[in-house]
């Protein structure tokens, strides 16, 4: 080895101690990022922001309806927990004289907000049906002549619809046959030819004659109501008039169905705290009858009609006289869920809100 290579060698033996230095420095500076990086997703998780927000539960985008009158299995799930907050809302400072309806525990599987699925069957009590095309407005079609709501039904979607016709133009939306009213063999049939996605017969939401699917019908042909842009004034104002989705996609995982356009008539105080607060009417019963019992707080809820309604919830029984208390001199509905009990709804007072 010459004095030259000598010389040199120091020089090599600093360039790759240099070399590692760096490494390692790169390599200290990746990990501490990487444990910054666990210290942030994991502050994310505990306080529910960024990447682990809640995703806001509207409907945005609809699925497309499924086979025409059956129940589509699709949808995304989600759930809601119900915001009760309501810090513009008045409540007058009176009492309510209360009387008593005695019920029966029959009565229990009648009136506007009966739960129907496989294990709570319909018994179908005698309800009044009427043939949509002799009390139908013109801003609406259906398929054909002998296609069944309740009449009440009818004359609050005929209010509906006209308001729709009024706000967007548009009188295309359609009620096939089978997305109404159904009787036991209707549904029957319907099992029969499609067992994997049809209701059993008996536990079919359209059985109460106050559910009903609209699609659209034109020179296309027939296509989902989420197929035109103003079907969205039907998502935002069906509650006003007594109306909410019963099978929302996002609900899935509760109801077992998936088929965002089948409507079905509740009542507008309850159609409107579903709305307001994203349930279904599974969600709904089981939020009365644990939160807001007669002997309770009872619920207060403003609606579009311009007033205040009070709603609460009465333990039903399997025998005997069940006694109802409903207010005096004032309007009221009283509905069985048919599950265990009665859901009462008044009229309270007028709105409290300044009209914008």
């Amino acid at each position: 080895m010459n004095r030259n290579s000598m010389h040199n060698q120091p020089i090599r033996r600093y360039r790759r101690q240099k070399g590692y230095d760096s490494a390692r420095r790169i390599t200290v500076l990746m990990m501490a990022g990487i444990i910054l990086l666990g210290v942030v997703v994991f502050v994310m998780s505990l306080t529910g922001t960024g990447l682990f927000a809640d995703r806001d539960p509207s409907d945005g985008n609809e699925l497309p309806v499924g086979t025409e009158g059956s129940d589509d299995l699709s949808g995304e799930e989600s759930s809601s927990e119900p915001d009760e907050s309501t810090p513009d809302l008045i409540i007058p400072d009176e009492d309510v004289e209360y009387e008593y309806l005695n019920l029966t525990p029959e009565d229990i599987k009648k009136g506007d907000l009966l739960l129907i699925d496989a294990t709570h069957p319909y018994t179908f009590p005698s309800v009044q049906m009427a043939y949509i095309a002799e009390y139908k407005s013109s801003s609406y079609k259906i398929g054909g002549t002998r296609i069944s709501l309740q009449l009440k039904v009818i004359h609050e979607m005929n209010k509906m619809m006209d308001a729709f016709e009024a706000a967007t133009g548009m009188k295309d939306a359609i009620i096939q046959p089978g997305n109404a009213y159904r009787s036991f063999d209707d549904q029957k049939k319907l099992y029969d030819k499609n067992p994997t996605s049809a209701a059993v017969p008996g536990s079919s939401d359209y059985h109460t004659g106050a559910s009903f699917l609209f699609q659209i019908y034109n020179e296309v042909g027939i296509s989902p109501m989420s197929s035109r842009s103003e079907s969205i004034w039907l998502k935002e104002n069906a509650h006003d008039y007594g109306f909410t989705f019963r099978f929302p996609a996002d609900k899935k995982h509760i109801t077992g169905y998936s088929v965002p356009w089948q409507m079905r008539y509740v009542g507008i105080s309850h159609a409107t705290y579903m709305y307001d607060k994203f349930l279904c009417l599974e969600e709904y019963l089981a939020f009365l009858s644990e939160k807001h019992k007669y002997a309770g707080e009872h619920l207060f809820v403003e609606c579009g009609d311009g007033y205040i309604y009070e709603v609460f919830y009465v333990e039903g029984a399997t025998e005997g006289v069940i006694q109802v208390p409903v207010p005096k001199n004032r309007e009221y509905t009283v509905s069985g869920d048919n599950q265990k009990g009665f859901v009462v709804s008044f009229k309270l007072c007028a709105s409290t809100k300044t009209a914008e």
